[in-house]
């Protein structure tokens, strides 16, 4: 017996007696002889309060299921949204709100990075400079304003700035754009990526770096790991 159905009978054999006992003492008090008491109120009063409680009991039996089964069906979508955010592997930033794969077997660093830097996803020690993928978050009122100023911005900051390619991009959904260039930093000659994806005025900033040398070996990886965010 299902527990909606179990609650219904419990709700008509408890609620049924009461309406039928309030009409009772109704009508034993307008039509009887005399005026009968029952602790002192009459039965022409006693008798709907029995029966509007009873009426409750019966239509809570007969109609809450509903809303029960409604309750339960939205709790299970919650449950499901849990375990899409929450899958073996996957990661999810409650902070800036986002979720995404990291590449496997990368280390996952979020904790002690400077405000606007959600996660830093580390890859292979065993190589002279790890690949790295960063991803950042910043508010601006014009994605095509941010990628402007962060293209000045670069030109001013890394050595040996070289420009290779810009195009748009679009994942979940998301318009973008992703910049490829390089540079050098000490003794190492960098590649990057970056993607820029937008949300309303936030925007989602995914830095890939590697070595010159290694780029076109972990870019599948990187590839294959953003294409997996989500907001």
């Amino acid at each position: 017996m299902s527990e909606r159905l179990s609650n219904i009978i419990g709700g008509l054999l408890v609620g049924v007696p009461l309406v039928l006992l309030g009409v009772g003492f109704f009508l034993w008090d307008c039509y009887g002889e005399y005026i009968h008491f029952f602790w002192f109120i009459p039965f022409s009063i006693l008798g709907p309060i029995i029966f509007i409680i009873g009426l409750s009991i019966v239509l809570t039996a007969l109609f809450s299921g509903k809303e029960g089964s409604k309750e339960t069906m939205q709790s299970k979508e919650l449950i499901e949204n849990v375990r899409h955010y929450h899958a073996p592997g996957m990661y999810y930033n409650e902070k800036y709100g986002f979720s995404m794969q990291p590449p496997r077997g990368w280390k996952v660093v979020d904790s002690g990075l400077r405000e606007g830097t959600a996660v830093i996803f580390w890859g292979p020690k065993d190589k002279v400079f790890p690949p790295i993928v960063i991803i950042g978050v910043d508010v601006t009122n014009s994605l095509e304003g941010h990628v402007t100023m962060f293209k000045q911005l670069l030109h001013q900051i890394l050595t040996n700035y070289q420009f290779v390619s810009e195009k748009s991009r679009m994942i979940d959904g998301l318009h973008g754009c992703e910049l490829v260039y390089n540079y050098t930093k000490r003794i190492f000659h960098l590649k990057a990526k970056r993607v820029y994806l937008l949300k309303k005025k936030k925007v989602y900033d995914m830095s890939f770096t590697a070595l010159q040398d290694n780029y076109e070996e972990y870019l599948p990886v990187f590839e294959s790991s953003i294409e997996t965010f989500k907001t």
